[in-house]
């Protein structure tokens, strides 16, 4: 991907942020999928308030959104440059044919995060990981068994 197709990540970022927090918009698949895949952003992209204007410019669009499709039900909603946006589940949409539209390099990026995702939901967060998981002093696979805090495997574990 080059230096434009990899700017997705920012309002990703931004959304996962915001909701998380219970600001503005609740956006639990852009939180799952931070969660899972740990972009890397540095600087100014991952600021605070770059998160805020994500989050309140998506709460914006998604209004909008839901107030032309209340008023044409059968229209077509064609989401160009998606990026990573999970809009199709934040407006509820049920009865629009809709269709997600982006750079190949970035559909073929938000396909292979949903496969990854779909698969940590099946069969565990430690299900895939990445090779540096597996060092002995990584603790991805041990933060991954802990529910707040807590042993998730075994109530009786140290």
């Amino acid at each position: 991907m080059n230096s434009v197709n990899k700017t997705l990540y920012i309002p990703l970022y931004g959304k996962s942020y915001v909701s998380k927090k219970g600001l503005f918009i609740d956006d639990k698949k852009a939180e799952e999928i931070w969660e899972a895949e740990g972009f890397s952003l540095k600087g100014k992209s991952k600021s605070k308030w770059l998160a805020y204007y994500m989050g309140v410019r998506s709460a914006v669009f998604d209004e909008w959104l839901k107030q032309q499709m209340a008023t044409a039900p059968d229209a077509v909603v064609i989401h160009i440059g998606c990026g990573m946006d999970s809009r199709i589940i934040r407006t509820g949409s049920k009865n629009h044919k809709w269709y997600d539209v982006d750079f190949l390099e970035v559909i073929k990026e938000r396909k292979l995060a949903e496969a990854i995702n779909s698969i940590k939901n099946k069969y565990g967060k430690n299900s895939i990981l990445k090779v540096m998981n597996l060092d002995s002093d990584a603790t991805t696979v041990k933060r991954n068994k802990l529910i707040g805090g807590h042993n998730a495997e075994n109530e009786d574990a140290d």
